[in-house]
Parts: structure tokens; C-alpha cells; sequence
């Protein structure tokens, strides 16, 4: 059974799924990798890597089971918010289909996934329509300094500021570093904004 978390000290009580920072984060060695938040999360507490690590494990053993379970514990709890990924990312085309899914056949959640797998998102919607994306799930591309994206199909992005990025749309807003107090990255097809990051 996937391992659903209750929240943290930043979102609050919006439950989330997660997954190993860096196994599954595609291509990241040479980015964010070194920079990654999550990977101090995954090396310092032994209960979140072993929920990380339980949840990646029982997605490689049966993928659909995985899935099943996260929509069967989200019927149950009903949230108004679920959040994809504090630690890790889309491992590949078919899990980005569960997110899909996930998000259809629970039109009253809202549903957050940010993520760098900037390809996998591209051959989704290349091959089935940007209008097949569920209006409850909010795409949102990581922006790194330095990192070329193509992004054909305009998704709202997540800049991480370091100091040196110099892309940053004026409209983006800066993360306050609450999603209990703010939680506008869930809507930002709706208000048409990018959102930036100072690194953490």
C-alpha cells in the first residue's frame, strides 16, 4: 500500500505521496541535485526515507496496485488538497498516466505536481491533447539556473532563485513559505502566474 504522508511544516495538513529524491528525478545529477532539500530530508530522518523508499519499491512491483491505493485512501479522506512529490518526481510516462487518472476520477480534490520531467509531460500531451490534462491538476515546471526547457505547451513554472537566475517573469510571485497561508500554487493556470523559490 502506498505510503500517503498527513502533511508537513510547510504545507500543513495537505496530504502528499513521495518518492526518493535523485533515483527518480531523471537526469538531475548535473542540475539540482546538489541542491536538493528533499535529499537532506531523505539522509537525515530514517522514517521519511523509509516511506520514500516503500513507496518507490511498490511502485516497481506493481504500478497499478500503487495507484489504486493512493485513489482508494483519497476516497476515504477526501481532501480538498494533495500534493505530489515533496521528495522526488516522475519516474516515467506510465506513472505520469496515474497522476492522470488520479486526478479524473477525484474531481474534488485539487491536485500539485511540480516537477522536472519536462519530456514525460511533453509526450503526454502530445499524444493525447493538452485539453485531456483535468482542470483539477496543477502542472507546474521546475525552472533550475541554467537548465534549457522546452516548454511547447506553456505550463506554469516554479523558478528556483539562487541568485543567478535571470528568466524570472516580474509576474511571478515569491513563495511565502506557507502553503497553509497561501496555497495559490494549486491555482496558478487560474490566476496566470508564475511562482519563484529562493533556495532552501
Amino acid at each position: 500500500m502506498a505510503f500517503i504522508s498527513k502533511g508537513n511544516t510547510k504545507l500543513g495538513k495537505i496530504p502528499n505521496v513521495s518518492l526518493p529524491p535523485v533515483v527518480t528525478c531523471n537526469g538531475c545529477e548535473n542540475t539540482c541535485s546538489h541542491k536538493c532539500y528533499a535529499q537532506k530530508f531523505y539522509k537525515m530522518w530514517p522514517t521519511v526515507r523509509k516511506a520514500w523508499d516503500t513507496n518507490w519499491a511498490e511502485y516497481q512491483e506493481d504500478s497499478t496496485g500503487f495507484f489504486l491505493s493512493i485513489r482508494e485512501q483519497l476516497r476515504k479522506s477526501k481532501p480538498r488538497f494533495f500534493r505530489w512529490h515533496v521528495g522526488g518526481d516522475v519516474p516515467d510516462y506510465n506513472y505520469f498516466s496515474g497522476i492522470v487518472v488520479t486526478a479524473e476520477e477525484l474531481p474534488n480534490t485539487k491536485f500539485l505536481l511540480f516537477t522536472k520531467q519536462y519530456d514525460i509531460v511533453n509526450k503526454w500531451v502530445a499524444a493525447n491533447g493538452i485539453g485531456a490534462l483535468p482542470n483539477n491538476l496543477q502542472l507546474v515546471f521546475s525552472m533550475w539556473p541554467g537548465v534549457e526547457v522546452d516548454n511547447p505547451y506553456g505550463f506554469k513554472c516554479a523558478w528556483m532563485q539562487d541568485g543567478t537566475e535571470t528568466r524570472v517573469p516580474e509576474s511571478a510571485f515569491e513563495c511565502g513559505g506557507s502553503c497553509v497561508d497561501c496555497s495559490a500554487c494549486f491555482s496558478l493556470n487560474k490566476i496566470d502566474r508564475d511562482v519563484v523559490f529562493h533556495v532552501h
